[in-house]
């Protein structure tokens, strides 16, 4: 039962804070189940980012305040969080001497002989991520409701999954489900912020698809954004001041900063980078971001990279960028960044590959986990899968991909005999399906069958095109074969994601020197040996940004000498070889020996 001190002072339903948009019918819930006895603990459940946090922080300011019930924050979710660590932030809570090892019993007991004196609010935030069971902490709430305690859970998984076979314990639990906001009561979050364009509202909205948190922090981006003078030795990076793809990294995260420095090109922020590299993979962890980006950033910028707005967490320390921003920040990065992202993109591919030699990776897990990489040239992946979830289901001799709410969109005619796979009539149901999503998926099978034949007349257009890409030998009577007799699975996996081959320039240094200088003469053009090489790879239109990156990027020497004299004589035009030697203070000999190594480096990077 509720104490009389808080019927008498929240007998009426407080008004939420107006910023407490889309979420008047939740405060409503919280408070009715607080002003009855009926159900003694609250849980709060939702995705990742969709306010549970914010809603439950201002509800409890509010009983502080109006009803004198002081409120005790269990800690939330942190990196590599350990039971001890979470015990220590509890006993700072509760203003408890850290003993070298706590216990959960002395938190419990401190808890309790605390709530005897003056009841008070506990809250345990991502109760998913607690180091201990769920059950002991529903044990201590429910001791604390005797003792005249309130108690309220934050989480993001249902009651059922998280306290499985306790239909007792739940039936004790007033539950209230967050869920993203509709497109209406985003946009009155968005005008509430005097962001009313149109345009930009509806491009807000279509990457935020109303998630709270990251609606929000997109919003905060803009205002600061609207409000700032951009500098304009920068602005030749904002392709427009209102472009989301141009801004994201930077006015997200940071918002109204003036640097701009990371789609600059200059050093990176190392949350940047982070959230950057992120955006290659469906889902990270900490062991694949050293991995791709390096153990020092990650060092230095983990804990601020796992509390972005954009990250949805699971179980098991990883982290996934939030979907509909993923793409949007992988075409940022490999626009303005596109040596440093193919960089990741190697390292990635070798740490998975890696993973499955060692059998740590399942072959049809490292089929959707590579086949993003495969790129028959520079900045087209194929086979990257984004947008709707789909399914694959076998019935007799028809293999049937099916949306998640169980059309049918394609379907191919399916054949086994002595351990090979023969595929036919391959046909797209629905526009909603492409021939890239029907070979993707039905390549996840290919692990386990010694050869794959699949019927595609060589003129059959795009389906043809990916079987091609796939290594598949065309036959004489419209099949095209692929056998793993001489190489493997994996070594044909290898094989695809390998980084595409273009003739290199006979001489490369050359030919990088000569670049640098039309860089330095302010020409546009690079060398004909070398946009040859790029057209053979990539789009010739890249092949600038790729240069500068990998300018900016790449090692160039161990020594800051090295890419210092390149930026100083070719970019920044301040002297002759002569007169840079005697500025960075060594001599003639050791510049022209750092010169020369940095444009070795520099023709190795770009010509990689």
């Amino acid at each position: 039962m509720q104490s009389p001190a808080f019927q008498s002072s929240m007998a009426l339903i407080p008004e939420p804070p107006q910023t407490l948009i889309g979420r008047q019918e939740s405060w409503t819930s919280l408070h009715t189940a607080f002003n009855s006895g009926s159900y003694p603990m609250i849980y709060v459940w939702g995705a990742p980012g969709t306010g549970k946090t914010y809603l439950v922080r201002h509800f409890a300011q509010t009983l502080e305040k109006q009803a004198n019930i002081p409120f005790v924050w269990a800690p939330g979710r942190k990196a590599d969080f350990s039971a001890q660590a979470w015990l220590r932030a509890m006993a700072h809570e509760l203003d408890l001497t850290e003993d070298s090892e706590l216990t959960f019993d002395q938190v419990r007991s401190t808890l309790l002989t605390r709530c005897r004196t003056h009841p008070f609010h506990w809250i345990v935030d991502h109760i998913d991520d607690v180091p201990f069971a769920s059950q002991d902490l529903a044990e201590v709430a429910q001791a604390l409701i005797r003792q005249g305690g309130f108690v309220t859970f934050i989480g993001r998984t249902s009651p059922v999954q998280l306290w499985p076979g306790q239909n007792y314990l739940r039936s004790q639990l007033s539950t209230i489900l967050l869920e993203d906001w509709s497109f209406d009561q985003a946009r009155d979050f968005l005008s509430h912020h005097q962001i009313n364009d149109e345009a930009l509202v509806d491009h807000v909205i279509q990457i935020t698809q109303g998630r709270p948190q990251l609606l929000a922090a997109v919003c905060d981006g803009l205002t600061h954004l609207d409000a700032t003078q951009v500098p304009a030795e920068h602005t030749v990076f904002m392709a427009h001041a209102m472009d989301l793809n141009g801004f994201l990294i930077e006015q997200i995260f940071h918002p109204g900063s003036l640097r701009l420095t990371w789609r600059a090109g200059q050093p990176l922020d190392a949350r940047d980078t982070l959230i950057a590299a992120a955006s290659i993979a469906p889902m990270v962890n900490r062991e694949w971001m050293t991995r791709v980006v390096g153990r020092a950033t990650v060092h230095q910028a983990w804990e601020r990279f796992v509390s972005c707005a954009t990250l949805n967490s699971y179980r098991g320390g990883y982290y996934g960028l939030f979907p509909a921003l993923r793409e949007q920040i992988a075409g940022a990065v490999q626009k303005i960044r596109p040596w440093t992202w193919e960089q990741w993109l190697r390292r990635s591919t070798h740490y998975y590959l890696s993973l499955l030699q060692s059998g740590r990776l399942e072959p049809d897990q490292a089929w959707r986990l590579l086949a993003g990489f495969i790129r028959p040239r520079l900045g087209y992946h194929p086979f990257r899968s984004e947008g709707q979830s789909l399914i694959v289901r076998q019935t007799d001799h028809i293999l049937e991909i099916l949306t998640e709410n169980g059309k049918i969109v394609g379907q191919v005619q399916v054949n086994v005999q002595d351990g090979s796979l023969f595929l036919s009539d391959a046909q797209l149901l629905e526009t909603s399906l492409n021939w890239s999503q029907l070979v993707n998926l039905v390549a996840q099978q290919f692990h386990l069958y010694s050869a794959i034949h699949w019927e595609a007349a060589p003129s059959s257009g795009e389906l043809a095109h990916l079987l091609k890409l796939l290594q598949f030998t065309p036959q004489d009577d419209q099949w095209w074969d692929l056998t793993f007799a001489i190489r493997t699975y994996a070594q044909w996996l290898q094989d695809l994601v390998a980084p595409p081959q273009g003739l290199i320039p006979g001489d490369p240094v050359s030919v990088t020197q000569a670049i640098l200088q039309n860089l330095s003469a302010g020409n546009e053009e690079s060398h004909p040996q070398a946009d040859a090489y790029w057209a053979s790879i990539a789009d010739s239109s890249t092949f600038r940004a790729w240069f500068r990156d990998a300018l900016n990027s790449a090692n160039l020497g161990e020594r800051v000498d090295g890419k210092t004299t390149l930026v100083l004589y070719y970019v920044d035009r301040r002297g002759t070889h002569e007169e840079l030697a005697e500025l960075l203070h060594v001599s003639r000999a050791t510049y022209f020996r750092n010169h020369r190594q940095a444009l070795e480096r520099l023709a190795e990077a770009v010509f990689c």
